[in-house]
């Protein structure tokens, strides 16, 4: 369901010519859960290589590192790797 109601929210914003992003905030455990490490980043953005990437993401990582964080540019999971936002 949840899945189901994005894509039908982008699909009517699509149809009327609106230019939609998908937002979405997901907490990390300051430890990796498969081997126990300390995380490299505080935050971490996810972005696909493409224009919205570009007007968001970006802006966005700098944003986050001039507040003092260190922040994962599609790090751990690479959505450009992955050819979507599997992980959303």
């Amino acid at each position: 369901p949840y899945h189901h109601a994005i894509h039908a929210h982008l699909q009517a914003a699509n149809a009327a010519g609106e230019r939609p992003v998908l937002l979405a905030i997901h907490s990390m455990t300051p430890m990796k859960r498969d081997d126990l490490r300390p995380r490299t980043m505080q935050a971490s953005v996810l972005w696909l290589h493409d224009e919205s990437g570009r007007r968001l993401a970006r802006p966005m990582i700098a944003w986050l590192r001039d507040q003092g964080l260190v922040v994962g540019d599609n790090d751990p999971y690479s959505c450009i790797a992955l050819r979507s936002m599997g992980y959303t």
